[in-house]
């Protein structure tokens, strides 16, 4: 199993934007989803973007065992094709996370039947398995942008 989380709103601000308080908030809520359900990410890969380290951050802290958090590894780089999924497995682990970008969100949604989500600054959490050669998409969690 391979938990992706797209990460929370970001600010926007610079080329490096940290999460809002709202992208904070959903990064909880997505953290909450994944207790709720049992999803215990072992390792949690991030982009080395700031919105995705935030994100990863929250995700780990949510308290999935006492005295334990799961490991942090930056890995540069969004995953677009299917063999970068592929080597982000490999590393991740069996029990693992990604937190990432738009791209890997779309990539999902072809090779695991990952329900379509739109491109704006929501977090999602999908949660795949493997499936014979390919994957599918067991699980999924949106969460909601504020209104203006």
């Amino acid at each position: 199993m391979i938990i992706y989380i797209r990460h929370g709103e970001s600010t926007g601000e610079g080329s490096n934007p940290e999460l809002s308080d709202n992208g904070r908030d959903m990064a909880e809520a997505a953290a909450k989803w994944l207790h709720r359900k049992g999803y215990t990410p072992m390792r949690i890969v991030t982009t080395t973007k700031r919105r995705t380290n935030e994100t990863a951050e929250i995700v780990a802290s949510h308290g999935w065992f006492e005295g334990w958090t799961p490991e942090i590894i930056q890995r540069p780089g969004s995953v677009r094709t299917q063999p970068e999924w592929e080597e982000l497995v490999a590393l991740v682990g069996d029990s693992g996370a990604f937190v990432g970008h738009h791209p890997t969100q779309h990539l999902l949604e072809r090779i695991a039947g990952a329900p379509a989500a739109p491109k704006d600054n929501r977090c999602i959490v999908y949660v795949v398995e493997r499936e014979g050669e390919g994957w599918r998409c067991v699980a999924h969690w949106q969460g909601r942008p504020k209104a203006r």
